[in-house]
């Protein structure tokens, strides 16, 4: 049976911009849980994506469906029934995209050069504070916005096998190397690893598990208005993640925290971002569902894409699932401020 690249991206022939990135987006996803998927059904998505978030390939294409003959023989794009039957496809709908182009052009002959494509003008939720963001999309100036290139949606499972070994347990001993606290640290650099400094303030003696493996910590930098400390850990060889920024971070998107919540190390935990908040003296903090508890501090908040998106920090006793990460970007604004009786370690 022959589909319409609308019928592909499984979307209404009038849907905005941002529904034909949020549906490849989430035909992707299916695809990656699919080990078994037809490799040709994903070209033929990923073809249909590539014309629909086009404003000028879309329009071309769009001429063409209206002025398709009655029994569908030039429809542009069919399921796979075989190689050659897809070439035969494929060659004729780019003989009717060419024709189609080429009478559009001729009506227009007036112009000497193509004029530039305009930008899609989005109308974009406000989230906190004057911020504004909206998924898949880059801003470029006030409100007008252009399609992001998508990225990959890991599952679960993908997520948790290429983040758990950059998260370890952080253990705080006292001088007779006796357990006081335990939280959690996340891998940032080369050999340094970022938790809370109301974790590393709770004694002495920093030692970090990662799995099975033992290691001792030292406190570099420790900024206490942040509530961030990075330690140096000798001998780490644990890959550092990928850091996100804010401005990506938007409200119902699906997020995951792994940590150590009252010392079990490497929990995963999913939700969604609740919200945006403006905290007094600190800036915006996310608001998230997913689970922690104490020990999960200074643990990591993932994106659906594996990106560090914020730091487990606190949460309200008092609710339910009133959880709050620090934003991953302050990392890169970290200045060495110590209280004036913090630990020096």
């Amino acid at each position: 049976m022959k589909k319409t690249l609308y019928q592909i991206l499984d979307v209404a022939p009038g849907a905005s911009s941002e529904e034909i990135v949020a549906a490849y987006q989430n035909a992707v996803a299916k695809f990656d849980l699919n080990l078994a998927h037809d490799p040709n059904e994903r070209v033929l998505l990923r073809e249909a994506f590539q014309i629909l978030s086009n404003r000028q390939k879309r329009t071309f294409y769009d001429i063409s469906l209206k002025n398709k003959p009655s029994n569908n023989e030039y429809v542009a794009v069919t399921e796979y029934e075989g190689a050659q039957t897809n070439w035969k496809n494929w060659i004729i709908a780019a003989l009717l995209f060419a024709a189609v182009a080429g009478w559009w052009i001729a009506s227009k002959s007036f112009r000497a050069t193509p004029a530039p494509v305009a930008p899609v003008t989005i109308v974009r939720p406000l989230n906190v504070a004057g911020s504004t963001s909206m998924p898949g999309l880059n801003q470029a100036n006030g409100d007008v916005v252009s399609v992001a290139a998508p990225r990959s949606v890991l599952s679960t499972e993908a997520l948790y096998a290429l983040l758990a070994p950059s998260v370890a347990r952080v253990n705080v001993m006292d001088g007779q190397n006796r357990l006081l606290a335990t939280g959690s640290g996340v891998v940032v650099g080369d050999g340094e690893v970022i938790t809370n400094c109301h974790v590393t303030r709770s004694g002495p003696q920093l030692e970090l598990q990662f799995s099975e493996k033992m290691y001792s910590a030292s406190v570099i930098v420790a900024d206490e208005q942040f509530d961030l400390c990075r330690m140096r850990v000798s001998g780490l060889s644990a890959k550092q993640v990928e850091i996100g920024s804010l401005a990506d971070v938007h409200v119902g998107q699906k997020v995951y925290a792994i940590g150590a919540p009252q010392g079990l190390d490497l929990t995963i935990s999913e939700g969604i971002v609740s919200s945006l908040r403006d905290i007094p003296e600190k800036g915006i903090v996310i608001q998230t569902t997913a689970a922690i508890s104490p020990g999960s501090s200074g643990g990591g908040l993932f994106d659906s894409s594996g990106r560090l998106i914020g730091i487990t920090t606190f949460q309200s006793r008092t609710g339910q699932n009133l959880n709050f990460a620090l934003p991953a970007e302050w990392i890169s604004k970290m200045s060495d401020r110590r209280e004036p009786n913090g630990n020096e370690e």
